[in-house]
């Protein structure tokens, strides 16, 4: 099975990048992606670093299928998603829908919160389900 690593990080959906890794159709791959903060909050003590933007949303490509053409369809199959660091890392400026769980009284930081047991431990009370997603998926123009 072939691998495409986390790094380096992409920005966006382009056929001007390098492929990552080439596949056949019906092969299976193992992709490794980044968070959405681009790994900037790793510890508690971390701090999202603004002036960095557009740091966020990383992709992990671009992907050649073989045999592709412009106008084809792409059926992609998403077999697994599991977090790679067993953590969740958030920046919380305002609590939005975590009020739903934590109530109004989030305090502003940054939060790396541990996952196991199928949730992410918010702290020592507080267990959100969790419920991993892709994220971004696309294509970009033919090469």
């Amino acid at each position: 099975m072939k691998q495409v690593a986390a790094q380096p990080l992409v920005y966006d959906f382009s056929a001007h990048h390098p492929p990552r890794v080439r596949i056949e159709p019906g092969e299976r791959l193992l992709v490794e992606s980044e968070d959405a903060l681009s790994g900037q909050l790793r510890e508690p003590t971390d701090r999202r670093d603004k002036s960095t933007v557009p740091l966020s949303n990383p992709v992990a490509g671009p992907i050649v299928v073989e045999g592709a053409k412009p106008g084809d369809a792409l059926a992609v199959t998403i077999h697994e998603i599991r977090p790679r660091d067993g953590q969740a890392a958030t920046y919380v400026g305002h609590p939005g829908r975590l009020a739903e769980w934590l109530g109004d009284d989030v305090p502003p930081n940054a939060r790396i919160c541990p996952i196991r047991d199928d949730f992410v431990h918010w702290d020592e009370t507080t267990a959100i389900p969790y419920q991993p997603m892709l994220g971004c998926i696309g294509t970009a123009s033919d090469w």
